[in-house]
């Protein structure tokens, strides 16, 4: 598949894609227009049909830290939690799936040898992606920052 695009650059970090001129001069050919469209048709029937999926901003860097600790703000309460996967709702809305408390790593084998690691916890704590940066920080100076502004608001705001 000769790929008809190619990324220009970036414009308020949008990405600009233009038409792939290594083999293409001029106006497009009526086969050019005709592969567009039927490259472009299946993403458009999905995204019509809420099945292509949007990944936040974080979404690659959180799939690499699962597994570790993340930090959590809640109501001017800092928490320390384990990132132990990375899931869909039933609105296919990606959300992290954190413990507040230490889950039991367990190695289970199957047929031939497949082996998966799951973690069991005591009590999940779902938040969506969209709370990277907001609720949910990698660092714990991250997290004191954002509850101390959220404390400073908190108080501006019964005044």
């Amino acid at each position: 598949m000769t790929r008809l695009t190619r990324l220009a650059g970036y414009r308020n970090n949008i990405p600009i894609y233009i038409r792939n001129t290594g083999q293409l001069r001029g106006r497009p050919s009526a086969q050019t227009v005709s592969d567009l469209i039927d490259r472009l048709g299946p993403y458009e029937d999905a995204e019509e049909h809420k099945r292509l999926l949007h990944l936040p901003d974080g979404f690659k860097e959180l799939c690499g830290k699962i597994g570790d600790s993340v930090y959590l703000v809640e109501n001017g309460d800092l928490s320390e939690c384990l990132l132990f996967g990375i899931s869909f709702d039933m609105n296919a809305v990606p959300c992290m799936n954190l413990s507040d408390n230490e889950g039991e790593l367990v190695t289970t084998y199957g047929k031939g040898g497949v082996h998966s690691d799951v973690v069991f916890v005591k009590r999940s704590i779902d938040k969506p992606i969209e709370e990277y940066g907001r609720s949910v920080f990698l660092t714990k100076e991250e997290a004191w920052a954002a509850r101390e502004a959220e404390c400073v608001g908190a108080a501006a705001s019964v005044k």
